[in-house]
């Protein structure tokens, strides 16, 4: 159900964009040319439940994204980025804190861009009781910018990353957010 209304709400978005930027996007736009900067962020929800110790647990994640990058050649995009989340119930109580690399392919669909990359980073997740831990991620990305003028798209995406973390690294985690959406401005 989430991902429905993930899914038209950005339609709605997108759909009166794309009608609005016809014609801007071609030339006047920075997004995939070598030297153009960006600035921007994401959201990202992750909802869990898993059995634990017998019983069931559940809990969410928000993640919040802010980051920077610069396309170094054409079409390829290096970010750097930052990692502020909080979570709650039983599997995600207390804050998150870290950074990512990501570099990034960015290439033109028409009126829309497409991206897909890697990520590498590091958090530190500070659980509400408890001592503090931290978890080593790599993952991968894809995902449409949508042009809302020449200089700003909306970003709607996917994350999958693989966590291992450093109190017990035979505990390794797949997380697959619900999904990612977010905006991105170029300079």
């Amino acid at each position: 159900m989430r991902n429905r209304l993930t899914v038209l709400l950005a339609l709605g978005i997108a759909v009166p964009a794309l009608a609005q930027v016809e014609g801007e996007v071609e030339d006047g736009m920075g997004i995939g040319h070598a030297g153009t900067n960006e600035i921007g962020g994401s959201a990202r929800f992750i909802f869990e439940s898993a059995d634990v110790g017998g019983g069931s647990a559940s809990g969410y994640l928000l993640l919040l994204n802010p980051a920077y990058g610069r396309f170094l050649t054409d079409h390829f995009l290096l970010r750097f980025g930052l990692v502020v989340g909080a979570g709650g119930g039983d599997l995600f109580s207390g804050s998150n804190f870290g950074f990512q690399v990501e570099p990034l392919f960015v290439g033109p669909a028409g009126n829309l861009f497409f991206y897909a990359g890697g990520l590498a980073g590091f958090r530190i997740v500070a659980p509400d009781q408890g001592d503090n831990w931290s978890t080593v991620e790599f993952g991968a990305q894809g995902g449409l910018l949508v042009p809302l003028n020449a200089w700003v798209a909306l970003d709607v995406g996917m994350h999958i990353e693989y966590a291992i973390t450093d109190t017990d690294p035979s505990q390794k985690e797949l997380i697959v957010p619900i999904g990612l959406i977010g905006v991105r401005a170029y300079f």
